[in-house]
């Protein structure tokens, strides 16, 4: 199956994801857009161009919250190629809850994400983003713009 953008996955809200106030925690949300860059690392052969550059390592995450998720909710979890550098890149990432007890939630961004990767070579430091990689991502960066379907 080829890798197309934008990527996603779907999750569940569990209850060991929820604070004391009964909403998810901020730091699962991260979690979450990780767990997504590992799946779409598994789809048409993309985790095997990781080989001999790490994985790429998180320099900076930011990380916009407009809804909150609380347990039991549906969740689809979207990554897009950005931006590409000579030693990293960036991916864009939304978190959109397309079921909730509530109706009137469904539908609604719970998250946005710029999150910026390094490519590092053990032993050596930083290398170059690896040359398969350069067709994911666009001409000119999308910006803030969520991607069509998202």
């Amino acid at each position: 199956m080829p890798l197309q953008f934008p990527f996603h996955i779907d999750i569940t809200v569990r209850g060991y994801e929820i604070d004391g106030w009964g909403h998810v925690n901020n730091a699962v949300y991260l979690q979450w857009f990780e767990h997504a860059r590992w799946e779409m690392g598994n789809v048409d052969g993309f985790g095997s161009l990781w080989d001999g550059v790490t994985l790429p390592v998180v320099r900076n995450v930011q990380l916009d919250y407009r809804a909150e998720t609380v347990m039991g909710d549906h969740l689809r979890v979207w990554l897009w190629p950005r931006r590409l550098g000579t030693t990293s890149f960036v991916l864009g990432g939304a978190i959109r809850i397309t079921e909730a007890r509530n109706p009137a939630r469904v539908g609604k961004i719970a998250t946005v994400a710029s999150m910026t990767f390094a490519c590092i070579q053990r032993n050596v430091g930083k290398v170059p983003v690896p040359e398969q990689w350069h067709r994911y991502f666009p001409a000119s960066d999308p910006g803030d713009v969520l991607p069509a379907g998202v």
